[in-house]
């Protein structure tokens, strides 16, 4: 037997026992857990949603240029495409896009399931859920599809792949050349709070 073919096995058996691992240490969990759920009679049922106006900047041509030469160099992104969308935008002097976001709600009695249609990062949810004073309210995204990423303020500033590359090949999918600015996720997590209290 080659070394290729042990390795791949030994692989495959350090998977399996991972696999096992993590299915004793969840069932361990739940077993903790499992007696205590009381089933409740079902007294709300509702779903509902709000929608929100988010901008992303357009960067100024020389910011594109830095953006697209660090992609190419990190990432080897070619972003040839994006920078003609940007070029256009900025001579039809267009400064921001606007994006209108579906926050989507399915509520039964006090709990809660939201979302939108973004890759949100779980410490938006995590803020949410603190904020909300409701421990049911969980909040997701790829809620009926995904119109980009959408980084916290923190990670915004970090840049890289997500924050600013995936716009170089998303672009056109997303209908914007940028990311939402930096305060969305604040801004979301305010919109969503305010919707759930006020229901």
């Amino acid at each position: 037997m080659n070394n290729s073919v042990q390795m791949k096995e030994r692989s495959d058996a350090q998977s399996q026992k991972a696999l096992k691992d993590m299915a004793e240490a969840i069932c361990k969990s739940l077993h903790l857990v499992v007696n205590l759920i009381k089933p409740e009679p079902v007294t709300r049922v509702s779903m509902f949603s709000v929608k929100s106006s988010f901008c992303a900047d357009v960067p100024k041509l020389e910011r594109a240029e830095e953006i697209a030469a660090e992609a190419w160099e990190m990432g080897r992104i070619d972003g040839k495409g994006w920078l003609r969308e940007v070029e256009r935008l900025l001579n039809k002097r267009e400064k921001k896009q606007r994006a209108e976001i579906e926050i989507q709600f399915f509520a039964v009695n006090d709990g809660c399931l939201c979302g939108v249609p973004n890759e949100v990062m779980s410490d938006i949810a995590v803020e949410i859920w603190k904020r909300s004073s409701n421990p049911m309210l969980f909040f997701n995204g790829y809620t009926n599809g995904c119109s980009s990423y959408l980084p916290t303020a923190v990670e915004y500033d970090k840049g890289g792949f997500e924050v600013l590359w995936s716009n170089l090949l998303y672009y056109q999918y997303h209908g914007r050349v940028m990311p939402l600015n930096r305060d969305t996720a604040n801004q979301l997590e305010d919109e969503v709070v305010k919707a759930w209290k006020e229901f």
